[in-house]
């Protein structure tokens, strides 16, 4: 279908279908997480949710830099959508274009598995190194 949808309407298309999805996503999630008060309840809801769709998703807190700072990721270990993924990548961008929507801070990838790497690693609510 996307292969169609790009041949038809070209590479902006399918971002813009994906992007479509994810503010429908982002909406729902955002009732789903509405009682979460802070953002590490909000990482930890989010989490629960991808794994419930296949990505066996963490939320977890690191110390990072000099001064210790705490910062949230999830850290998502397989992706059920890969195949796809490898072939668009606007769907990797989609996804982080969603966790920016729902958190409403930085958010940043650090990792993917389509290209490779062991998982997808998303920091939250700091700027990266």
């Amino acid at each position: 279908m996307l292969h169609h949808l790009r041949d038809l309407f070209g590479q902006g298309a399918v971002l813009k279908v994906l992007d479509a999805r994810s503010l429908a996503l982002a909406e729902r999630l955002r009732t789903e997480l509405a009682g979460a008060a802070t953002l590490g309840e909000r990482a930890e809801g989010l989490a629960a949710h991808l794994t419930e769709l296949g990505f066996d998703a963490v939320a977890h807190r690191e110390s990072v830099g000099a001064g210790g700072e705490e910062v949230w990721y999830i850290t998502q270990r397989h992706c059920p959508n890969l195949s796809v993924a490898r072939q668009y990548h606007e769907l990797c961008v989609s996804e982080l274009t969603l966790y920016r929507n729902l958190f409403g801070v930085p958010v940043s990838r650090e990792t993917r598995i389509a290209c490779g790497q062991g998982c997808c690693r998303y920091r939250i609510g700091a700027a990266g190194p």
